[in-house]
C-alpha cells in the first residue's frame, strides 16, 4: 500500500498540516477544515487530503520589483573640500 491511502490519526494530522489537536476537535464540530473518518468512536485522516488541504492553503504572492523604494540606498553626503 503507498503513502497515501493510508489512514491517519489525528495526532499525526496535526503534525502533518501544522494545526494544533484542540483546532482539528472544533473543525470536525463545527464541519469544517480537512475531510475525516468516524470508524467507530476513532477518528482518523487519509493522508493525502491532510496534504491537499496544506497544499490548498497556499498563497501566491508576487514577485518583488527590483529597484523599488525599499531597495534604493541612501544618497552619499557630499564632502565639503
Amino acid at each position: 500500500m503507498n503513502s497515501y491511502g493510508v489512514y491517519i490519526d489525528e495526532k499525526e494530522a496535526s503534525r502533518l498540516c501544522g494545526i494544533p489537536v484542540p483546532t482539528l476537535r472544533n473543525h470536525r464540530y463545527r464541519k469544517i477544515g480537512i475531510p475525516f473518518y468516524k470508524m467507530g468512536r476513532s477518528i482518523r485522516y487519509k493522508r493525502i487530503e491532510v496534504l491537499d488541504f496544506v497544499e490548498g492553503s497556499r498563497v501566491i504572492t508576487k514577485p518583488i520589483k527590483r529597484n523599488s523604494r525599499w531597495d534604493q540606498k541612501e544618497p552619499k553626503e557630499e564632502q565639503n573640500a
